[in-house]
């Protein structure tokens, strides 16, 4: 094996080879001489060779040389073809807004605010108009010489403070004092906002934020009996009972806390509807109901029947059962109840009902 090593800058030196695998005709000839290398020349090959390594152009480096580069992407051209003097000029006297502007700035007209103490007067320097703008609440009464801009170049503008890479897509505040520092029109504050709000990156990246929460608000104490109830539906229950019950449909009085418990076989709407009108029947009709957001109380049906009995129907927060915490605590002392009672006969809990209710309704808790 013989390691070798060309093309090396250094004044006498040829070619470096390994004298341990060095073939003896080559070592015979006297092509090499042995000895201890300088230290100044072994630093002059050390900077050589980084400059040789330095000069090594790998094929990736080749390919991405040949490439051209692609133009930079910014939020579009300000002038397609150029805007000179003149045709700015003109553009300014086309439009109409811009007449009272210059009456203005022929009679040198000064206008000032009376609520901010602002200037404003308008001059045409070079056969472009200008605008004058001093306020002592901007930077200490800056004087500011914006060009007034016609509407054909107002979203080109805007383009550039908002949408180029140099502007960042900053807000509509920081756009629209970019802006106010070289440019101005009629309506300026506005159209930097719309500009902003309909930025379509700026939708797509913008923060949630911190989402704040609802307010809460206070139940009202009940006195008069069945002005409201809480509805609601207990199951399923296992097992089912002989008679094919496994839901139970609950009522309580915000007022009394009277209690209604009514076995059903499913909780359909049609279900729940005969079940609510045979307890009204026989107990009265309330004139508020409360219950959660299931469909068996916000349907069509429960609409109109609550229409045709003149009950205001009333929702809780989704997800929010605390809202309606009087009747959840007595389902979960019914069902307490029941386990407790029906653990000898588990099919037949529905047929003790009344006789848990009318011990819940003679307990002290209820009253």
């Amino acid at each position: 094996m013989i390691s070798l090593k060309t093309g090396l800058r250094v004044k006498g030196v040829i070619l470096v080879m390994n004298t341990v695998t060095c073939p003896a005709t080559v070592k015979r000839k006297g092509i090499i001489r042995q000895g201890v290398v300088p230290s100044s020349r072994l630093q002059t090959e050390e900077s050589l060779s980084e400059s040789i390594s330095g000069a090594v152009q790998t094929r990736g480096q080749k390919a991405k040389k040949e490439r051209p580069l692609s133009p930079l992407k910014t939020s579009g051209k300000f002038f397609e073809n150029g805007l000179t003097r003149e045709d700015l000029s003109k553009e300014q006297r086309e439009e109409a807004e811009f007449l009272t502007f210059f009456s203005d700035a022929k009679e040198a007209k000064v206008r000032l605010t009376t609520r901010g103490g602002n200037e404003t007067s308008f001059e045409v320097k070079n056969a472009v108009l200008f605008r004058r703008f001093t306020s002592p609440r901007v930077e200490n009464g800056k004087l500011f010489k914006q060009i007034v801009v016609p509407k054909r170049y107002q979203q080109n503008v805007l383009s550039i403070a908002h949408d180029s890479p140099l502007s960042g897509h900053l807000g509509a505040k920081k756009t629209q004092d970019r802006v106010a520092s070289n440019f101005y029109w009629p309506g300026v504050k506005a159209t930097s906002n719309r500009f902003c709000a309909s930025c379509d990156i700026c939708q797509k990246t913008v923060s949630k934020g911190r989402v704040g929460k609802a307010p809460l608000g206070r139940m009202p104490l009940i006195d008069t009996p069945f002005q409201r109830v809480a509805i609601d539906l207990v199951g399923p229950i296992a097992p089912i009972t002989d008679r094919g019950n496994r839901y139970i449909l609950t009522l309580v009085d915000y007022a009394t806390r009277f209690p209604e418990a009514i076995a059903l076989s499913g909780i359909s709407t049609e279900c729940v509807a005969e079940a609510l009108l045979e307890i009204f029947s026989r107990v009265g009709i309330p004139a508020e109901i409360l219950t959660d957001m299931g469909t068996q109380f916000t349907s069509e049906l429960m609409k109109e029947i609550s229409r045709l009995l003149q009950i205001k129907q009333l929702t809780t927060t989704p997800y929010h059962p605390m809202c309606k915490g009087l009747v959840e605590r007595f389902n979960g002392t019914l069902k307490r109840m029941l386990k407790r009672t029906c653990a000898e006969r588990p099919k037949d809990w529905d047929r003790f009902l009344p006789a848990l209710l009318f011990a819940y309704g003679r307990s002290h808790r209820s009253r």
